[in-house]
């Protein structure tokens, strides 16, 4: 890969170093444990997830906005692709397949057929456009939060999967030209297309409810969203800003890949240690995810995680590790 010459203004920088995430609040379990019900929730079709009603929807939440790249509940010609987007979702639930962050369970319902659904399913999907992110806005009202749960990729959803393998590296809109941040292609024109709507539902809400505490996350590619909105609004003085007005956003994601360069996941820790803020992965021992993209995926060069690791084992009851 070649890397585009540095601006002359660049010459008067120090040398970058690395920067190390820094831990600034006990990681809280109770609210993980909370938002990895919600993030199992976002995995559910549209129909049960915006009235709330779907298995994995536990826990009473308010105002469920859902938001996606293609488009959003209401709005006319987004029929057929909810339609195909409750159809993978309806695969998801009919084999019981529960992939999320702490474990890995997978029962055969009974009278599942794997090829017969599967490939409706996917077919569906491939044909109207269900691999778009999805963004789910809503209020918790026990904990105070106003929350945003990116989606993680479910099996069947083809499009998805796409965006996935799109990971060359691009270069961060917005970022310091001077250290060429660069992140994950797929990722990052995935969030574009979200951001101003993704922004337009939070603040509605925060206007709403002041004293509510903003919380992002996400699970696994919604994971990687998370972590790029994080950064835009860190940078654009929007997070600080959230911070001082009431309590600091809570930034928490599982199960995540990594989503840029070096130069990115160090500059992202910096802004976080600057403002205060702390970046929670939850990561399991056991998954791939994580561990991808790596230095070998075609396109890519060097990939680095920001933030600080809880690292789930069957011994470790969730230890902070870097």
């Amino acid at each position: 890969r070649n890397t585009p010459p540095l601006p002359e203004e660049c010459a008067a920088r120090p040398a970058a170093r690395d920067v190390q995430a820094t831990q600034l609040e006990p990681f809280n379990e109770s609210a993980a444990r909370r938002l990895a019900t919600i993030n199992a929730a976002a995995l559910c079709g549209v129909s049960g997830l915006r009235g709330w009603t779907c298995g994995r929807c536990g826990g009473q939440v308010q105002n469920v906005t859902l938001i996606t790249s293609r488009c959003t509940p209401g709005e006319h010609g987004c029929d057929r692709f909810w339609a195909a987007s409750d159809a993978v979702s309806a695969v998801e639930e009919a084999r019981q397949h529960w992939y999320f962050g702490k474990y890995f369970q997978k029962v055969t319902a009974p009278g599942w057929v794997p090829g017969k659904y599967y490939s409706e399913a996917v077919t569906k999907s491939a044909t109207h456009g269900d691999g778009s992110v999805l963004a789910a806005v809503l209020v918790e009202p026990e904990r105070r939060w106003v929350v945003v749960a990116f989606r993680g990729t479910r099996d069947a959803d083809a499009g998805a999967w796409m965006i996935n393998f799109d990971c060359k590296q691009e270069g961060l809109v917005g970022g310091d030209a001077c250290v060429h941040e660069r992140v994950h292609h797929g990722w990052h024109e995935a969030w574009r297309q979200l951001r101003r709507r993704v922004r337009a539902a939070l603040e509605s809400l925060l206007a709403a409810l002041p004293g509510y505490r903003l919380v992002i996350t996400g699970h696994s590619i919604g994971s990687a969203l998370a972590t790029l909105m994080i950064d835009e609004w860190l940078d654009d003085g929007t997070l600080p800003t959230l911070s001082a007005r009431s309590q600091p956003p809570l930034l928490l994601t599982f199960a995540g890949p990594r989503v840029g360069n070096a130069a990115f996941a160090d500059a992202l820790d910096a802004a976080l240690a600057r403002h205060g803020l702390t970046l929670f992965r939850v990561v399991n021992q056991f998954d791939l995810i994580p561990r991808i993209p790596n230095p070998s995926t075609p396109g890519g060069g060097e990939w680095q995680h920001a933030g600080v690791q809880v690292w789930l084992t069957p011994e470790s009851g969730g230890a902070v590790a870097k």
